[in-house]
């Protein structure tokens, strides 16, 4: 059986979004965000049914993965593309109201070590090229309505960037596991299963952890423990805090250099009657960057995970801010999606709603609620299409604003 044929004929038993049970199998933590390599890799790899198929691509789409699929056999090495356009527009705001931009990613993991066991050794890298298209980029258009964080997480004009080049192993029948190399901390703790603006919510307050003070892909090393039949894992991490996404140069880091450490404690449940859950409280500690004008600071976050069923995934999240040099002290929010078709036929789209409330680290500052949701529609079994709308109460740094809204459109194309 092919792959595209075997990934149809469990389509469903599948959970609607693949961090719920799949999650321990993925990569080296339990914690791992929906950003991951690791996890975007999983995500392109798993054909879902859609609603179209389009004479002379289709076919040609699903002989690429069965192909991919010979090539993981053969030597352990799983390729995956995905190329995203998102393009985002507001109700109000002094200057360009409108923004898109374009996401091209081309991921990889090669398992050296261990292959079909629990022990494995794999390296994972990928390439990024993010551009605008148009006049201004998603991301940017936040700072126009004076908003805490970003209406559109990463979509900016970052251009090409060697994202992650790092070595995963796993011992004593994966109980034991830990990463070094090229990587982002924050892909490894403090995130939701729905953190992702490439497949769920876009406004940063979802999409990412707004209260970690990260830095950027760099030098990384970090830890994790889940004992077998256990329903919990430990973490721990640490990266160079001067590390920056954009910059490779090994001597400048060696020339900079402080540490970004974190840990996570988190339950991995399955409750009767119910589906995973995942439950966790982490923190991070951040040294002080004197030559950037970042003084040391610290956090910690709650998040609780739960799959309800086949259909239902709900998350809540409270992160604070010690120094709070992110503008954002503290934040409380939840959110719910739902796996449905349109018209009550099968398929793999996904509704989502969420909201927010965040409170600024300047107190003279108003406190901001942000309100978001998003119809995702499986147009074929290799691209999606998302349409979402935001509304954004009290930006905080304009007082003679009440109520913004930001509307939005994705289409996703990957293998």
């Amino acid at each position: 059986m092919t792959l595209s044929q075997a990934a149809l004929a469990a389509d469903e038993d599948h959970p609607f979004y693949i961090l719920g049970p799949d999650v321990d199998h993925v990569g080296w933590t339990p914690g791992l965000t929906p950003t991951a390599i690791e996890a975007e890799i999983e995500d392109v790899s798993t054909m879902r049914k859609g609603y179209f198929e389009i004479p002379g691509v289709s076919r040609p789409f699903d002989y690429t993965y069965d192909r991919l699929d010979d090539l993981y056999n053969a030597l352990g090495l799983r390729i995956g593309t995905a190329y995203t356009m998102l393009f985002q527009g507001l109700s109000g705001g002094p200057w360009d109201q409108f923004g898109g931009a374009g996401d091209f990613d081309l991921m990889g993991s090669w398992t050296l070590v261990g292959k079909d066991t629990e022990n494995t050794g794999r390296v994972i890298f990928d390439l990024e090229e993010r551009f605008k298209i148009g006049e201004r980029t998603p991301n940017s258009l936040g700072s126009q309505i004076a908003t805490l964080v970003a209406t559109a997480n990463t979509f900016n004009d970052r251009g090409l960037a060697l994202r992650d080049l790092h070595w995963e192993q796993r011992l004593w029948d994966g109980q034991f596991r830990f990463m070094f190399g090229r990587a982002d901390s924050t892909a490894y703790f403090g995130s939701t299963w729905m953190q992702s603006a490439n497949n769920s919510f876009v406004n940063r307050m979802f999409a990412a952890n707004p209260t970690v003070a990260a830095p950027g892909h760099g030098p990384a090393a970090g830890i994790s423990f889940k004992p077998n039949d256990q329903d919990f894992y430990i973490t721990a991490g640490a990266a160079n805090a001067f590390s920056s996404t954009t910059r490779v140069n090994i001597d400048s880091l060696v020339d900079e250099w402080t540490f970004f450490s974190y840990g996570e404690l988190g339950w991995t449940p399955k409750f009767e009657g119910l589906g995973e859950g995942r439950y966790t409280f982490s923190g991070w500690h951040a040294g002080e960057r004197e030559s950037l004008g970042q003084p040391a600071d610290w956090g910690v976050t709650a998040i609780a995970d739960q799959q309800f069923n086949d259909v239902v995934e709900a998350f809540a999240r409270w992160g604070y801010a010690g120094k709070a040099d992110l503008g954002i002290r503290n934040y409380i929010q939840g959110g719910v999606g739902f796996r449905l078709g349109l018209a009550g036929r099968e398929a793999n789209d996904t509704v989502g709603a969420a909201f927010s409330w965040a409170f600024p680290s300047n107190s003279e500052l108003r406190q901001e609620k942000v309100c978001e949701t998003f119809y995702r529609l499986q147009l074929t079994r290799f691209s999606q299409f998302s349409v979402g709308a935001q509304a954004i109460f009290d930006p905080s740094d304009a007082p003679g604003t009440d109520v913004v809204g930001a509307f939005w459109g994705r289409l996703r194309i990957y293998f």
